[in-house]
C-alpha cells in the first residue's frame, strides 16, 4: 500500500480548540493508559547513555502522548531519572497542568508554540516524537531532521501504527468509540466538549477519521532510510521495528533513531 498524505484535521490551523484538545487529550489518555510505547524504553535508556543526556525535549506533545509513564519506566527499570520538556506546534493549555500534576516536577511544558523544524537552542537533550512524524510530508521528515543534525542533538521517533488494512479497521473502530465511552474520563468534560461529543459527535468523528488517515500516512522502516540517506556527516542512524502486544493483540513500533558523532 502506497503512503497518501491525505487531510487530517488535527493539521489545520483553523481547527477550533474544542475538538484540537479532544483528540490530542484522547491520544494522551489512550497512548499512555494502554502503555503502548513501553516497549520502546530500552531503546530510550541506550540511546540517553549513548549520548549522556537526562534531558528530553518531546516535539509535537500534544496532550502529553506517553509520558509521564514512560519516565517512571526509566527510573524503575534503570535507574535513570530523567527530565522532559513536552513542546508542540498548537500547545494544549490543560496538559500543561496536568503534566506538571501527574509527574512531581519531572516534566514541563513550554507553553508557547514550538516548531520541529527550528526547535530553540536552550532546548538541548533528546529531541523525541511519538505518533507524529506521520504529520510531516517527505521533505518535511528531512528537514526536522536537519534541525536535530545542524544543532547537534540526538533524536529518536516512534510511530505505532501501520501502513495496512487491518490496522486501519482496528484503529478506526477502535477510536470513535473510545471517542465516546471514555470521554467522561479524558480531560476536562467542557459544555462544549459534551455537544460535540454526545448530542453532535463531531468530536469522535474526527478523531476516528484522523486515525484512518494516520495510517495511511504512516512511514515504513525503507521509507526512512531513502529520508535519511546522506543525512548528516557521520550521523548514526538506526531505523527498524519492534515487536509489542496489548490487550487488543499484537503490533509494530516503528522507530527512527539519530545520534551525532562523538
Amino acid at each position: 500500500m502506497n503512503r497518501l498524505h491525505l487531510f487530517e484535521w488535527n493539521d489545520q490551523r483553523w481547527l477550533p480548540g474544542v475538538f484540537r484538545d479532544f483528540i490530542t487529550d484522547h491520544l494522551h489518555y489512550s497512548i499512555d493508559r494502554g502503555q503502548i510505547f513501553t516497549p520502546v524504553v530500552p531503546l530510550l535508556h541506550k540511546t540517553l547513555a549513548a549520548t549522556g543526556h537526562t534531558h528530553i525535549v518531546d516535539l509535537c506533545s500534544g496532550g502529553g502522548g506517553p509520558y509521564p509513564g514512560l519516565v517512571r519506566r526509566l527510573a524503575t527499570d534503570f535507574g535513570l531519572p530523567v527530565r522532559v520538556t513536552l513542546t508542540d506546534l498548537f500547545p494544549n493549555r490543560d496538559a500543561v497542568a496536568r503534566a506538571t500534576r501527574e509527574s512531581d516536577g519531572q516534566l514541563t511544558y513550554r507553553p508557547e508554540p514550538i516548531s520541529a523544524f527550528d526547535v530553540p537552542a536552550d532546548l538541548t537533550g533528546l529531541r523525541t516524537l511519538f505518533t507524529s512524524l506521520h504529520h510531516f510530508r517527505p521533505a518535511d521528515v528531512r528537514r526536522l531532521l536537519s534541525d536535530a543534525v545542524a544543532k547537534r542533538q540526538p533524536i529518536a521517533a516512534f510511530e505505532s501504527l501501520e501502513r495496512n488494512v487491518p490496522t486501519m479497521f482496528k484503529i478506526g473502530t477502535f477510536t470513535f468509540l473510545s471517542g465516546i465511552l471514555a470521554t467522561h474520563r479524558v480531560g476536562p468534560l467542557t459544555p462544549a466538549r459534551a455537544v460535540f461529543t454526545y448530542l453532535l459527535p463531531l468530536a469522535p468523528f474526527f478523531y476516528s477519521f484522523d486515525g484512518l488517515v494516520s495510517c495511511l500516512r504512516t512511514y515504513t522502516p525503507a521509507d526512512l532510510q531513502k529520508i535519511t540517506a546522506d543525512l548528516g556527516a557521520n550521523y548514526h542512524w538506526q531505523i527498524g521495528q519492534l515487536d509489542a502486544r496489548h490487550q487488543f493483540g499484537p503490533y509494530k513500533i516503528t522507530y527512527l533513531i539519530g545520534v551525532p558523532p562523538h
